[in-house]
């Protein structure tokens, strides 16, 4: 999500892996040392580390909700759920992608993950809708976004439905404001969240909002968004002065 927080907390029971508690671990290199990642597992518990020098790399990995370990190390724990192997090989092959994007230093092709999302979900049981700053660009609105978000009923599903984009397994959250999250990478980062909890931080993906959701149609497919007036007041809780601006305008 935008904030960059969903993975900073760990599975509920579960501590923090280390070399001493016997992980196994597995490494892969990206653009020849600029980033590299490696793999730590214990039980049900997966560390995607991610080392850095590079100052605008770093500062964008915690963006995107890592810690920082290690004078240049990053953690994100996450539940060891599905083919973790595979999915962290994924990951690997698209991180470089994804901090430049979160750095707004390569395009963000969002309209191509978008279709994406909807070809593989339709006519699926699966019940979801869009928000942030996605869902003000599919409206028309002068935004481009980091990453979509999407507020879905069944987390797994989605999982099964994108497992060759997966850049995260599935993972369990007991501090953070939904239960369930994921990501996958398909030209931008799909991010999913379900069952959210009671905090203002998760208006947009809440069962109030799911009320008063608001269809447009969108390269000839209909998509859910959350309503304007929802999104303005969210914006204007968190501080985002052009976003407010810019929902104010179209809500004229």
């Amino acid at each position: 999500m935008e904030h960059g927080g969903n993975g900073t907390d760990f599975p509920l029971g579960v501590t923090r892996p280390t070399e001493q508690s016997g992980s196994m671990t597995a490494e892969t290199r990206v653009d020849e040392g600029r980033l590299n990642t490696t793999l730590r597992m214990h039980r049900d518990v997966a560390d995607f580390v991610v080392t850095t020098t590079d100052p605008v790399c770093q500062e964008r990995i915690v963006h995107m909700g890592w810690h920082r370990s290690g004078v240049d190390t990053f953690s994100r724990v996450l539940s060891a759920s599905g083919d973790v192997r595979r999915i962290h090989r994924t990951f690997a092959t698209h991180l470089e992608e994804m901090v430049l994007q979160s750095a707004r230093l390569r395009p963000i092709r969002w309209q191509d993950a978008l279709a994406t999302f909807t070809e593989r979900t339709e006519g699926t049981s699966l019940t979801w809708w869009l928000y942030g700053s996605g869902a003000m660009a599919v409206r028309g609105l002068d935004i481009v976004p980091g990453d979509l978000d999407l507020a879905v009923s069944d987390p797994n599903l989605v999982a099964d439905l994108l497992a060759d984009l997966l850049v995260e397994p599935v993972t369990h959250h007991d501090r953070w404001v939904a239960e369930w999250t994921g990501r996958a990478f398909g030209g931008a980062l799909i991010e999913w969240a379900a069952r959210p909890r009671d905090h203002p931080e998760a208006l947009e993906q809440s069962a109030v909002v799911a009320a008063q959701l608001e269809t447009v149609v969108w390269r000839g497919k209909e998509i859910r968004l959350v309503p304007l007036a929802v999104q303005l007041g969210v914006a204007t809780r968190r501080g985002l002065d052009e976003r407010v601006r810019l929902l104010q305008r179209a809500l004229g």
